[in-house]
C-alpha cells in the first residue's frame, strides 16, 4: 500500500508516551510517520495519536482520547465484577 506525497504526522511521541505512561509500539509508530492517522477502504481507523488527558479533561483532538474513554465504559459494562479496568489505548 503505498502512501501518497504528503502522508504521514509528525508527532513528539515522548510526549504522548509520557502523558499516556507508557511507549506505543514501534509498527505504529512507522505507520504514522509513513502514513499518518487515517482510514483504509472505509474500513480500518486508524487515529493520529493524541496527549492522554484524565476523565472530565478535554481532548484536543476528540479522536484516541474518546475512544479510549468510551473502550473503559464498555469495559465496566460488561464486566460490572471487576474492580480494575485493563490499561487500554485506543
Amino acid at each position: 500500500m503505498p502512501s501518497h506525497p504528503g502522508a504521514g504526522d509528525t508527532v513528539d511521541w515522548d510526549t504522548i508516551e509520557a502523558s499516556w505512561g507508557t511507549p506505543f509500539p514501534g509498527d505504529y509508530k512507522e505507520f504514522m510517520a509513513e502514513y499518518g492517522g487515517g482510514a483504509i477502504d472505509d474500513y480500518l481507523s486508524l487515529m493520529a495519536p493524541e496527549p492522554h488527558s484524565e476523565p472530565g479533561g478535554e481532548s484536543s483532538y476528540l479522536g484516541m482520547q474518546q475512544e479510549t474513554w468510551n473502550a473503559e465504559d464498555m469495559w465496566r459494562a460488561a464486566r460490572p465484577e471487576t474492580a480494575e479496568i485493563p490499561r487500554l489505548i485506543t
